[in-house]
């Protein structure tokens, strides 16, 4: 477990944690509303090495860049209920992309979904207390 005392902190712990990271890995990001999940995919973006913007793919479902011959996936499935919802949303194909590094935050959303990857690496993080608003632990298995 890491602590990260502010969003800036997060996203450097992130960036440091994008070095265990190879084509063909799923992250799933799991954490409360607010908890910070895509400062953190914003963090293991950057420190992969994409230079552009990197934002929330909540409204869009996907957000896709490209460093080198890789591409990465950062999904949010909060808006999805189901593997229904993945096929008509189009993302199915993305996920069986075995070359791509995947960061989907709002696993639980969908009930299994690893159980449609060989291995995923997870990162949960929790905001343990009220009286500290920027207090995270960030718990990885990488």
């Amino acid at each position: 477990m890491i602590i990260s005392n502010s969003p800036t902190e997060t996203e450097l712990i992130a960036k440091n944690l994008s070095s265990n990271i190879k084509s063909g890995s799923v992250i799933l990001l799991f954490g409360n509303m607010g908890s910070g999940k895509t400062t953190l995919a914003g963090g293991i973006i950057k420190g992969l090495g994409v230079k552009e913007i990197v934002s929330s793919p909540t409204f869009s479902i996907m957000k896709e860049y490209l460093i080198l011959n890789t591409k990465i996936y950062h999904i949010d499935l909060y808006r999805l209920n189901n593997m229904t919802d993945i096929i008509n949303s189009g993302l199915e194909d993305y996920l069986y992309d075995n070359n791509a590094i995947i960061l989907i935050e709002w696993p639980e959303r969908i009930k299994n979904i690893d159980k449609f990857f060989n291995k995923c690496q997870t990162i949960n993080i929790v905001a343990p207390s009220l009286k500290d608003p920027n207090l995270r632990h960030i718990i990885y298995h990488i």
